[in-house]
């Protein structure tokens, strides 16, 4: 485990735009979540201040460096309740041999709360710190779960190619909207998506006159997040044949109170800080939605509450008698690693 002093979580702030830029652009094509355009993120981290507050929109978090002194990742929690304007995305009709055979457009899950907006920087992803960014978005739910809604959703990136191309758009919508998928996927980003829905064949797309090939790259998950894909299902979230308008990317979804992440996830009571730390590994977590702090530590469990090393208590802004959320491990359970999410990331 890293050590617990270099690296938190937190909500994202004013102060981080610079690093968050720098984050989009290293993410490259289709990351949405994060767009390219410093006016756009600026109202992005203030819509997240507004969200962690108990509005509708997607609460931002970082993964905050303290040696660097600089982002080194960020995820989001985009919370449901209403329905969101212009939510599009691909329902999959299949044949009696299991063969993608049409495209219909449907706004299933629009009105649910989205996990995404996963990324790790390049210099961070062998610091083992992807899993924990990826698990702390389900900390910040157990700390309020009745505002999150009854289910919890994931997008993960199709085959998007290096450059920003991408071959289910290509050979499946584009024949019918024109737009490159850079184009396409700027409309996108910039809240203009009836410019490509208006486009498309009324009732759907046929697939039976596509490849076999061509066919089987409906719900195609990018390599780099097949371990994030796996992770979900293991958790309980399963595929419904819903999958990105534009990449082809599968999404996931679960009822909120069957997710396993959460279920390993406990409210518990600090009864004092050590000097040393000592005990089991945990993530914990504090502040509830409004002030979430995140960190990686050891924790001794007895029966009026669990000791945390002062080092974590300080980072956490804790001390005896608060509560905080504790996630603990599962031993079988491996890392999703670098995996990238959200936007048309993968989650």
């Amino acid at each position: 485990m890293a050590s617990e002093t270099r690296f938190h979580i937190r909500l994202a702030g004013a102060r981080d735009l610079p690093d968050l830029l720098r984050c989009s652009e290293e993410a490259g094509p289709g990351f949405t979540s994060l767009p390219r355009d410093p006016a756009r993120l600026e109202r992005i981290v203030d819509g997240s201040r507004h969200a962690a507050d108990g509005g509708q929109g997607a609460i931002l978090m970082i993964l905050w460096d303290n040696e660097a002194e600089t982002v080194a990742g960020c995820a989001s929690v985009k919370r449901g309740g209403s329905p969101r304007a212009s939510f599009a995305n691909f329902r999959v009709v299949r044949d009696e041999s299991g063969e993608a055979a049409h495209l219909g457009v449907t706004s299933a899950y629009a009105e649910h709360t989205e996990v995404g907006a996963l990324f790790v920087r390049p210099p961070y992803r062998d610091k083992g710190v992807g899993g924990w960014l990826a698990r702390s978005r389900y900390l910040l739910i157990a700390s309020a779960p009745e505002s999150f809604g009854s289910h919890v959703f994931a997008e993960l990136r199709g085959d998007i190619k290096a450059g920003g191309g991408c071959d289910f758009y290509d050979a499946i919508v584009r024949p019918h909207v024109g737009h490159s998928f850079l184009e396409a996927d700027r409309l996108w980003a910039a809240g203009r998506e009836d410019e490509v829905l208006s486009r498309l064949p009324e009732g759907g797309i046929d697939l039976t006159a596509h490849s076999l090939a061509e066919r089987r790259l409906v719900g195609q998950c990018h390599r780099d997040g097949t371990r994030a894909l796996a992770m979900l299902l293991a958790d309980n979230f399963r595929q419904e044949g819903v999958v990105d308008l534009l990449d082809g990317g599968p999404l996931v979804i679960c009822e909120t109170g069957r997710i396993g992440l959460l279920s390993r996830t406990h409210a518990m009571t600090v009864s004092s800080a050590s000097a040393r730390g000592a005990g089991q590994p945990a993530v914990i977590a504090a502040g509830g939605t409004s002030a979430f702090r995140c960190i990686r530590s050891v924790i001794a469990a007895h029966e009026d509450g669990i000791v945390v090393p002062a080092a974590a208590a300080e980072r956490l802004g804790v001390r005896s008698g608060d509560t905080v959320q504790v996630q603990f491990p599962a031993s079988a359970r491996s890392e999703p690693g670098t995996a990238l999410v959200g936007g048309r990331q993968c989650v």
